[in-house]
């Protein structure tokens, strides 16, 4: 009947209170043994929404209508996206308005975000924002909380905790992060339709892997 139910270590069902009956999906960000007491995202008609569960499995919506969001490593800071707005999960106004993409450090200190007129700003917390780099079309971070930001031309580049941008590679087509490592494909070659492979396990130290592999 599109209610949400718990149950414990296989325990009759327990209805959670206070779930739109609209959410397709409903999942911890983190939790104790027993949930309670956690934040929940939930998932409806292509947006998401920020739950808490309490003790007595009652749910309430922190935030709703979100875009997209980010959480810290430790499951603390939430960052979310709502109207081209960017928002800190607590604080009653938005830190930033315009903002078409975001990533965040995994303390969830700081910030990097993309303006509607594709100017790179990295922010820390409220503070005021310090303008990286322009023509930026797509950013990820490393899991060392390093920025990696390619512009129109496909160039790609580095900032370290807001620094200056830092050139790394041309013609880069792909940009993988995973838990303790990052590549990318670079030097795409469109007559032959190859790429070269990049790879690091620590800050912006990338070692070419693969030479000419097919694209």
């Amino acid at each position: 009947e599109d209610k949400w139910y718990a149950s414990v270590k296989g325990d009759e069902k327990i209805r959670i209170e206070g779930v739109s009956s609209s959410v397709s999906s409903f999942y911890p960000l983190s939790g104790n043994e027993s949930f309670k007491n956690s934040t929940f995202i939930g998932y409806a008609d292509g947006e998401l929404a920020i739950y808490t569960v309490n003790g007595k499995w009652t749910a309430e919506k922190l935030a709703g209508g979100i875009d997209d969001l980010r959480v810290s490593e430790d499951c603390e800071t939430i960052y979310y996206l709502k109207n081209d707005k960017l928002y800190i999960l607590g604080e009653d106004e938005a830190i930033e308005d315009e903002v078409k993409t975001f990533a965040i450090t995994s303390d969830g200190a700081a910030a990097y975000f993309i303006s509607e007129d594709d100017t790179l700003y990295f922010k820390k917390g409220t503070k005021d924002k310090k303008r990286i780099a322009d023509d930026v079309t797509k950013i990820r971070m490393t899991y060392d909380d390093y920025a990696l930001f390619t512009d129109e031309d496909d160039v790609l580049y580095a900032s370290d905790n807001g620094g200056a941008a830092k050139k790394l590679c041309e013609d880069v087509t792909y940009i993988y992060i995973g838990l303790d490592y990052t590549y990318y494909f670079g030097d795409f070659d469109s007559s032959a339709d190859t790429v070269n492979v990049y790879i690091a396990s620590k800050k912006t130290k990338f070692e070419k892997v693969f030479t000419d592999i097919k694209a």
